[in-house]
């Protein structure tokens, strides 16, 4: 399971920058792209579907008007990194940045450079940062009566990470377990076991906790006949629950002036 930024690409067949991406080189650089052609409602749909970490749209074949509106349902819905190719002038929010066929000579390193420094920012974003993550999920687990001294609790932190990065595509356990093997140096079957014995631990740890309504959120929690699929889910929901994930400084707002965008 790539932990690669997941980037859409919105052009048509006729875009010129079909000559400057490359899927797998651009996967070496730690992007997966994704090109979309269609209807913006078709679009909208792919996207709520689809967690995207990075939006580039080739507007130079766009209408103004209708690329600010296009541009600010993203940014407000779907995805706060946007790339936009236009000769056009815009006022950028915050995590927005603009290039421009007009310079073609250097346009490719151009390219380069505007890509790798927007990855440094998205990296750095709180959802973004495994160091910030994984410190939410340790603190999530032991609220909820998982040990660190069990050895499947690592596997834990580790395959809530990747299906938290993931989201909101459905994880399949049985890839989780091989993806959190390949960390370990592990078989899938020992993480799932490992997993499993955590998650027993946990259930009987919280079947003694004292019954006061400090505890009865834990305790009916853990008191059902729980798997590592279903608790994963649950925590993964609460993770993508958390604001302080997904904060930002700033959101667009739009002229409806000149309609360009300001911060």
């Amino acid at each position: 399971m790539s932990l690669n930024l997941k980037t859409c690409i919105y052009k048509d067949q006729q875009s010129e920058l079909n000559n400057y991406f490359n899927k797998d080189k651009l996967a070496k650089m730690g992007f997966d792209i994704l090109f979309y052609q269609g209807e913006c409602q078709d679009l909208f749909a792919f996207l709520s579907a689809n967690k995207v970490d990075l939006f580039i749209l080739d507007a130079t074949t766009i209408d103004k008007d209708r690329c600010v509106t296009l541009l600010q349902i993203i940014y407000k819905n779907f995805c706060k990194s946007i790339l936009i190719i236009t000769d056009e002038k815009y006022y950028l929010s915050d995590g927005m940045q603009a290039l421009s066929y007009n310079n073609n000579t250097n346009f490719d390193l151009n390219l380069t450079f505007v890509l790798y420094d927007m990855k440094n920012h998205i990296e750095s974003l709180p959802h973004r940062n495994e160091k910030n993550v994984k410190a939410k999920i340790r603190q999530m687990l032991m609220e909820n009566c998982f040990s660190s001294k069990n050895s499947g609790f690592d596997y834990y932190v580790e395959a809530l990470y990747i299906m938290f990065q993931n989201f909101p595509q459905k994880s399949k356990m049985m890839q989780v377990y091989d993806d959190v093997g390949k960390v370990f140096f592990k078989s899938y079957s020992a993480i799932e076991k490992g997993m499993r014995l955590c998650l027993m631990q946990a259930t009987k740890r919280a079947k003694l906790l004292p019954n006061d309504r400090a505890n009865q959120e834990v305790k009916t929690l853990m008191t059902y006949d729980l798997n590592n699929k279903y608790i994963t889910n649950i925590f993964v929901r609460r993770l993508t629950d958390d604001k302080s994930l997904f904060e930002r400084a700033c959101e667009v707002t739009q002229n409806r002036t000149d309609n360009n965008f300001y911060q």
